[in-house]
């Protein structure tokens, strides 16, 4: 179930207590919204009850009812969202605030934050003071202008180790609940069911890589990796140029990583732009270049969020 913010809550709870509602306009009143926001949140409520296989409401002349499968569908995807709204500890919910600020798919105010994570207005100053702090050992901050709303000034680089720690983070602590929370957050209602599909085709992309390598990549860095291209995804979409001017291109393109990453972007171009296809594939090169096979036939990763302090590394093993 995606996210529920506030109102759309409010909207649906009100719907599942009256089950009759006598007219668009008593229903808006009584809420304290627009008809024009009670026809949205009636169409977003639609579009939920269809993507489970159950019937429409229906409106004559403005009436409403709901039939009793639709009033519990209703009510489990409340319980879910109080379930996640208890669960999300304050570590968690920073997380999540600190991602959203590097994808930067959408425009984050103090508002919107809080409609969202349904925190109040010093639960999310709060939030962001610490992550301010926090940011100052890697000499980064967060910034506010009111045309951006809040944002991270950071090269593109930077900005995809940050959010590989995360998805790292997430997974090695088996928080699946906090990926998917920014997922719901950082993308739009009709992209929920293309995420999913594209998970399932990242996967099979980076098989086809492994093939190429004749080397099997560990079930948990297999998630890892196709969840972070995910997120990857979604700033490439945003037309987040990216250029990694640290990279020896020459080393790279000497190792069969290289064409293994070119087969991996083959089967899925939405990770590049045209023009980029170049950066990106020395770029996935240098991931799949960091999971190595160690002497005792296990699969070994090396943390690839670390790309930037990598390179010395890399050139060092290559050369010797």
């Amino acid at each position: 179930m995606r996210s529920l913010d506030t109102n759309f809550s409010l909207f649906l709870k009100q719907l599942v207590e009256q089950k009759e509602i006598p007219s668009i306009t008593s229903l808006a009143r009584l809420l304290g919204f627009s008809r024009r926001t009670i026809y949205h949140y009636l169409e977003k409520c639609n579009y939920l009850l269809g993507q489970e296989g159950n019937a429409k409401l229906m409106s004559e002349a403005g009436r409403l009812s709901l039939s009793a499968s639709q009033a519990d569908i209703i009510k489990c995807w409340l319980d879910e969202e109080h379930v996640r709204e208890s669960i999300l500890t304050t570590s968690e919910r920073r997380q999540v605030i600190l991602a959203l600020f590097l994808i930067e798919s959408k425009k984050w105010q103090l508002s919107s934050l809080q409609s969202v994570l349904n925190v109040s207005r010093n639960t999310v100053l709060n939030d962001i003071q610490s992550l301010r702090a926090k940011l100052l050992d890697q000499e980064l901050e967060i910034k506010s202008v009111k045309a951006r709303g809040y944002f991270i000034p950071v090269g593109e680089v930077k900005r995809r180790e940050l959010l590989y720690d995360f998805v790292h983070r997430t997974e090695t602590e088996n928080s699946k609940l906090v990926y998917d929370t920014l997922l719901d957050l950082a993308t739009d209602e009709n992209e929920a069911e293309e995420a999913t599909s594209f998970r399932v085709r990242a996967r099979r992309a980076v098989e086809t890589a492994e093939k190429i390598l004749s080397k099997k990549i560990s079930g948990q860095d297999m998630r890892i990796l196709t969840k972070t291209m995910q997120l990857y995804k979604i700033r490439v979409a945003g037309k987040a140029r990216f250029k990694w001017e640290q990279l020896d291109k020459t080393l790279i393109e000497e190792r069969l990583e290289f064409p293994a990453a070119k087969a991996l972007l083959d089967e899925l171009p939405e990770l590049y732009r045209g023009i980029e296809c170049n950066e990106e594939q020395h770029y996935y090169a240098v991931l799949l270049l960091c999971m190595d096979k160690n002497e005792d036939a296990h699969f070994q990763s090396v943390p690839f969020g670390e790309l930037l302090e990598l390179s010395g590394r890399w050139f060092f093993y290559l050369k010797n």
